[in-house]
């Protein structure tokens, strides 16, 4: 409850957030016998508010251990004139060329996971070869490279909506261990892709999901030269 810290921008669904997790805290302390904390007890901390809006660095705390969302997708030619200048100002060099809306949330949860920190994120699966998103593909790469990629493409999780999501888990990586990241293609088939094959394919960085194991490692031995 007092670690929890949420963010959304609709009053109604802030709204039906806190009385969801108010909700759960309730039953909790009815499970636990502790009954007598209720009237203690602050509201969830759910700020309704702009996530990439100039006041919220100053409204959030630094070095969160977990950072999962679902951002919008709005697409470079669908944003405002204003938002992306605006967008642009607050990333300043982060962003680049005509970029969306949610390499903003990306580079905003990077801001603020600890250097052990883990996000979570479903995104659309052009994040992983655009040239709008190779300068951030470096950086996970340094700081946060992804531990898992799953291709949700085939799956009914969207409706009406026309992209490709994946979801991304980010986790800085192990000292002294050669790292990889599970990726598991859209028939769910899983492959250890390690991270020295991201960055054998030189300046883009492309990050790629395998459609499935024999196709996966096939590509990652004419990366590497294995």
């Amino acid at each position: 409850r007092d670690d929890l810290v949420g963010i959304e921008i609709d009053e109604g669904t802030c709204g039906a957030a806190r009385l969801n997790l108010g909700i759960r805290v309730i039953r909790h302390l009815a499970l636990s016998n502790d009954l007598a904390a209720l009237p203690a007890s602050r509201p969830p901390r759910i700020l309704w508010a702009d996530a990439l809006g100039d006041e919220m660095p100053s409204r959030l705390d630094k070095d969160y251990r977990w950072i999962v969302g679902n951002p919008p997708y709005l697409e470079a030619k669908r944003a405002k004139a204003e938002d992306k200048t605006r967008w642009r100002k607050r990333f300043k060099d982060r962003v680049e060329g005509a970029f969306d809306q949610y390499m903003c949330f990306l580079e905003l949860a990077l801001e603020l996971a600890a250097n052990d920190g883990e996000i979570g994120m479903i995104v659309p699966n052009k994040v992983l070869v655009n040239r709008y998103s190779r300068s951030l593909r470096k950086r996970l790469l340094e700081t946060h490279p992804p531990r898992t990629m799953r291709d949700l493409s085939e799956l009914p999780i969207f409706k009406n909506v026309g992209v490709y999501p994946i979801i991304l888990h980010l986790a800085a990586p192990s000292p002294g261990t050669g790292q990889s990241c599970a990726t598991h293609g859209p028939g769910g088939d899983r492959l250890d892709i390690p991270l020295s094959t991201y960055e054998a394919t030189g300046h883009a960085v492309t990050f790629f999901i395998p459609p499935n194991p024999i196709l996966g490692r096939l590509l990652s031995r004419l990366l590497t030269g294995g």
